[in-house]
């Protein structure tokens, strides 16, 4: 399951590989500080990381791509915990297990928690949940035998926003994913998939 590269400009000799890191290392710092992606700003992060703002421009035309560059690396790693599906061919159990590895990735990774669960996120997880939605129904294409319509192909690629809706609220309310809006997700998800998966070939 391989997402697409970020936009932003990747260095390629020691020097600026170390100031790009550097960069985003502040910005996360920020983001962790704030538990908010609310008011980050280029400037703030020049300041954080102690390098002229001008050397941000250099990698990141704007704010919203140095959080975009952060959010695409936090959901690669996500990737890598949701790819390993248990051994069945339950599609119900192989998307259960994808939301609670998904919902304990954020428990142990704040900083992906904030960047896809706080309310300036949706911009960022909008782009990006479908081609997740994407790589999961591939994945269950091949362990479940479930279908390949394209009305099958969008409702996986809805899933995430679905899930991401519920668990915002959480994060809103208690700063956490509690366990009954993990429980709202599961039942969302899977009532939604259970619905289109019953009529796999219907008009969208």
């Amino acid at each position: 399951m391989v997402l697409k590269p970020t936009k932003s400009r990747r260095p390629a000799r020691k020097p600026g590989v170390a100031r790009y890191e550097k960069i985003l290392v502040a910005a996360e710092r920020l983001i962790l500080t704030e538990k908010s992606l609310e008011g980050l700003t280029l400037q703030a992060v020049a300041n954080e990381a102690k390098v002229p703002r001008v050397s941000l421009y250099y990698f990141f035309a704007s704010i919203n791509e140095l959080i975009d560059t952060l959010y695409r690396r936090g959901r690669d790693r996500l990737m890598v915990e949701i790819g390993a599906f248990p051994d069945s061919s339950d599609w119900r159990e192989l998307m259960g297990s994808a939301i609670d590895a998904t919902a304990e990735f954020y428990k142990e990774n704040k900083l992906e928690m904030v960047l896809s669960l706080s309310p300036q996120a949706v911009q960022f997880t909008e782009k990006i949940n479908p081609e997740i939605g994407r790589s999961i129904h591939a994945a269950l294409v091949d362990q479940a035998g479930i279908p390949s319509t394209g009305r099958v192909v969008r409702a996986f690629e809805l899933v995430g926003d679905i899930a991401d809706t519920i668990w915002r609220r959480s994060f809103i309310k208690h700063g956490r994913i509690t366990r009954e809006y993990n429980d709202h997700a599961h039942e969302a998800v899977l009532s939604f998939l259970a619905q289109v998966l019953d009529n796999p070939n219907s008009a969208a």
